[in-house]
């Protein structure tokens, strides 16, 4: 359904390197990543429904990305989901006070996964565990399961980020786009049971989803660095893989 990959203080010249997916229903109305009329130092796409975001950045490097949670036991009432990045992008608190209060009121949303990340540190939270986790160096990955879960799609995804980031601080952009298009079913004996038909699980288990109702709308791929310095590019799909354009900021 959607993959957040995030490394963490991968060369001392950077703060976060994260590359996703957004994999959604082509008929939920959305709208590319751009810098927001009410909340201009916010770059994020916007979910036109309910008026939040999946993932997004700020001028002042704070940085928001959520997915859902596929499981027979998960939430699936509450308020948008997408109030919650929106929330920390717009706001002002920071990521640890936020993380923090964002477990007093999880409950108030369908599961989620959460990273909310500035100057001073990354953080996940879900609706499920008590408390907020600081997330330290080293690479993180989450799909539509927990932090950890060793689904197929978590573990390549952590192979090629941590291979991503030369000795020199440069990060290969491209191969993490390469990453995120890769469009292999995962064999049947590696797939996590989620309650789904195996048919089901088996259309999402790649990164990338190719279909014609539903599947990966958006890969992005952020890069912080220490110094300020933000880059930002999202290639967004239509049905069956489309190219719909590409969003490319460097700020």
């Amino acid at each position: 359904m959607c993959l957040l990959a995030l490394a963490v203080d991968p060369h001392p010249s950077l703060r976060f390197v994260l590359a996703a997916n957004r994999d959604e229903a082509f008929e939920r109305p959305t709208r590319e990543a751009h810098f927001w009329d009410d909340a201009p130092d916010v770059l994020a796409g916007r979910d036109l429904r309910a008026g939040g975001t999946w993932l997004g950045v700020t001028r002042a490097g704070r940085l928001a990305a959520i997915t859902n949670v596929r499981d027979p036991a998960a939430r699936r009432e509450g308020r948008s989901r997408g109030e919650i990045p929106r929330g920390f992008l717009v706001g002002s608190h920071p990521a640890a006070s936020f993380a923090d209060d964002l477990r007093g009121r999880a409950r108030d949303y369908p599961s989620f996964n959460v990273f909310a990340g500035d100057a001073d540190g990354c953080f996940y939270v879900n609706e499920r565990d008590e408390g907020s986790v600081p997330l330290g160096q080293g690479v993180h990955v989450v799909s539509n399961g927990r932090l950890g879960d060793p689904w197929p799609k978590v573990g390549k995804a952590r192979f090629v980020l941590g291979t991503a980031v030369s000795g020199d601080g440069a990060v290969d952009v491209e191969a993490l786009f390469r990453l995120l298009s890769d469009d292999r079913q995962a064999p049947d004996e590696e797939l996590p049971s989620t309650g789904v038909p195996l048919e089901i699980e088996r259309m999402l288990s790649p990164l990338f989803i190719r279909g014609a109702a539903y599947g990966t709308r958006c890969s992005t791929v952020v890069v912080m660095y220490r110094n300020g310095r933000i880059g930002f590019e999202e290639r967004s799909f239509g049905p069956n893989a489309m190219p719909l354009g590409t969003v490319s900021v460097n700020l």
